[in-house]
């Protein structure tokens, strides 16, 4: 009986002592037992759970998963937390762990924390937000001083100049090696600053002063001002065809558009210079996707004799939108001419920039380029496309990818829709306001924009009308439940093309 209550003294000592963090060799030297009894009176009493968290002799206990959880949730509640708060929040819960250990994973799990915050949360997208408008200040910036103090006739888009002196008059220095070299550098620079104007209407400018260069390198041109302005219709083919990857097109647009005398041999040597620019564009390959043209479409379902209804809408709101345009834009160069603004080109350009970066950025169908804009709204959806356009409802049992019936809409489609409303009303305002500054600038682009959203606008709501109200009377005979029947690809092209066609006549 005296040998177990003194056993019981001595683990209560044992304990005592424990809980005063004493370690085990001094508890055994103070007690005079061996230190195996004292780890092992330990070990019994943390198996009961009158003690938690018995340390092995010269081993530091690690933080465990739920040490670390408890330490996060406290860093989340006051990131200030200390090691010593940390120290007594786990004692009370009857964990034991050493102070260095608790600082250096608090240190740990701040670090990571804080980085999480600012990778996941608003920081990145405000910093992003930032250097996004310091980026279009800085080219837009440089675009109209280069332009401002080397070239003054490398701003605009330089295609009314060039029917100019194909009509016969003489602009000198229009189509001279500096307008080449700074049309050619500050159009890269007002194209990657984000401003709503496009390359392809400078282009033309530029084939043409190549053309007049080379002209001067030949006698016969140099010498002959009618030769060389059939060279200038052929260079002008030739900048069309690099533009858009349309040899035809090109020769077309010079013959209708820019030559005021264009005779049928000029017609053919427009056409090979047209098909050599085409033929040197395609081996450069500058897309990386193996295409000629600038925009690739391929629709799989042929439109229906009833969709002229909505075209004719498009056609007509192409006309409206020429007009509003062409008034809009006369009234501001009107004004940049008779006010003060017109002595502060560069102040003008920074303002525009400005405005047009910070209203762009939140929205991601302004915020992106306006080619790669055009390229997904003429995009006809497939099963695996991940666009927002493309959120719809796949509820069928198809082998066939390339013939995809009309579904319905996610809210994927819905948030876009609205998104690019917002980017219409944007882009028809904004362009008035860019068109007709001291940068490079061209007009092509911007309009097909405008017509692409509001065709692809209509075209899905026609799609989701034809899918839920198939059995109307419109619909009955070609447009059956489970069809493809309208393409939203289209109605964008369509649209591009209409007010492509108002601004071009």
């Amino acid at each position: 009986m005296r040998s177990k209550e003194l056993s019981m003294q001595v683990k209560s000592a044992i304990l005592k002592l424990r809980k005063q963090k004493k370690p085990i060799r001094e508890i055994a030297t103070i007690l005079g037992v061996a230190k195996s009894t004292v780890w092992n009176i330990l070990r019994k009493k943390e198996s009961t759970g009158q003690l938690i968290s018995a340390k092995t002799p010269g081993c530091q206990r690690k933080t465990t998963v739920m040490v670390d959880r408890r330490i996060i949730s406290m860093v989340k509640r006051d990131p200030f937390t200390t090691a010593d708060q940390v120290t007594n929040t786990l004692q009370e819960v009857g964990v034991s762990i050493s102070k260095s250990t608790i600082k250096r994973r608090l240190h740990e799990i701040v670090i990571y924390f804080l980085s999480d915050l600012y990778l996941q949360g608003a920081f990145p997208y405000i910093l992003n937000y930032i250097m996004y408008i310091l980026w279009a200040l800085l080219f837009s910036l440089l675009a109209v001083l280069l332009v401002r103090n080397f070239a003054p006739y490398a701003c605009g888009s330089g295609i009314p100049e060039i029917k100019t002196i194909l009509s016969g008059f003489i602009i000198r220095g229009y189509l001279g090696k500096w307008t080449l070299m700074i049309k050619t550098m500050t159009l890269v620079l007002a194209v990657s600053s984000g401003l709503s104007l496009g390359k392809e209407g400078p282009l033309i400018h530029v084939a043409c002063c190549c053309g007049n260069i080379l002209c001067h390198l030949f006698t016969k041109y140099r010498k002959n001002e009618a030769k060389r302005r059939e060279v200038l219709s052929a260079a002008a083919a030739a900048g069309v065809s690099v533009a858009f990857g349309a040899p035809i097109g090109g020769v077309l647009f010079s013959l209708e558009e820019v030559s005021y005398y264009f005779p049928l041999k000029t017609l053919w040597r427009s056409f090979f210079a047209a098909l050599v620019a085409a033929f040197t564009l395609r081996s450069i390959n500058p897309f990386g996707n193996s295409r000629l043209v600038l925009f690739y479409v391929e629709f799989h379902a042929p439109w229906h004799l009833l969709e002229l209804i909505p075209f004719i809408l498009l056609g007509i709101f192409g006309g409206l939108w020429g007009a509003f345009f062409i008034r809009g834009n006369i009234a501001w160069c009107h004004r940049r001419k008779t006010t003060k603004l017109g002595r502060y080109p560069v102040v003008e350009v920074l303002v525009v920039t400005a405005i047009t970066a910070v209203i762009a950025f939140p929205n991601e169908y302004t915020r992106t380029s306006s080619s790669e804009l055009i390229s997904e709204l003429f995009n006809d959806c497939g099963l695996l496309d991940s666009s927002k356009l493309c959120d719809y409802n796949n509820d069928f049992n198809s082998t066939n990818v390339g013939n995809v019936p009309d579904r319905s809409a996610r809210s994927g489609v819905y948030t876009a829709l609205w998104q690019l409303s917002l980017a219409l009303i944007f882009k028809a305002v904004i362009t008035i306001f860019t068109f007709g500054m001291k940068v490079p600038s061209g007009l092509f682009i911007p309009s097909m924009a405008v017509g692409a959203i509001m065709g692809r606008l209509m075209g899905v709501c026609m799609e989701q009308l034809a899918f839920y109200h198939h059995d109307w009377p419109i619909f009955q005979g070609w447009c059956s439940q489970g069809a493809d029947c309208i393409t939203p690809g289209l109605y964008a092209m369509v649209g591009a093309a209409a007010c492509l066609g108002k601004y071009a006549k």
